[in-house]
């Protein structure tokens, strides 16, 4: 969302959103209506439909159907950036669901009777993840489907790494805030998607500190405690 609009403050990053919609799930009729309800409690209602339509115009979705189509689109995303996304930072990278092709990789590698093609795969994932966040600064969300575990970084250092990213002064008086890499997993694995409230864990990379985060669908959007 951009931080102003005309004269009202709307409190976003003003920055682009990319999505790896993995498993097929993301709707972008589902993020107009939770973007509506939210701006809707922030601005004049001749200001909501601008302000929706100008966000959803700075979200990118790509949908990778393997590991290696997953690689190749994260390894061109500073390409596609610089050229259909000229003059706008690159705020959140969400990938949903991280582990969607593990079965079929471990299929291959089973079939080729060794494990290292899935481990080299998951760390070249990695890998690009983090030279990605560490040269844009943008958050990274990584959502596990919690079916199977999930892959991990190669990291040599075990701290969580967060860069600094400019922002607007009215989220930080020193104008900055930290971009970590987050994992996401529903707490039971059995809950279907049509349910109404879940529960995550939520946890940084590198870091062995989780917290549960709840999520409440409502009409027309969702709320998180």
């Amino acid at each position: 969302m951009p931080a102003h609009y005309l004269s009202e403050f709307v409190g976003g990053w003003d920055r682009a959103a990319f999505i790896m919609d993995l498993d097929g799930h993301f709707r972008i009729s589902r993020l107009h209506d939770v973007l509506l309800d939210r701006l809707q409690a922030l601005l004049p209602s001749k200001s909501v439909i601008p302000v929706v339509e100008r966000c959803l115009g700075r979200v990118h979705i790509f949908r990778p159907t393997s590991s290696e189509q997953l690689s190749a689109t994260l390894a061109y995303l500073p390409q596609y950036h610089a050229k259909n996304v000229q003059g706008m930072d690159l705020g959140m990278l969400a990938v949903h669901s991280i582990d969607s092709f593990y079965w079929l990789d471990r299929f291959r590698a089973e079939q080729l009777y060794s494990t290292s093609p899935l481990s080299i795969v998951s760390r070249n994932i990695f890998s690009i993840l983090e030279s990605l966040r560490s040269c844009h600064g943008f958050i990274t969300i990584l959502i596990h489907s919690g079916f199977v575990q999930p892959f991990q970084s190669n990291s040599t250092d075990q701290r969580a790494t967060n860069h600094p990213v400019n922002t607007p002064d009215a989220y930080n008086q020193a104008g900055t805030f930290f971009a970590p890499q987050i994992f996401l997993a529903p707490l039971l694995s059995d809950i279907g998607y049509q349910s109404t409230a879940r529960q995550w864990v939520a946890q940084l990379d590198g870091n062995p500190q989780s917290c549960i985060i709840t999520s409440q669908i409502r009409d027309k959007g969702i709320t998180m405690d």
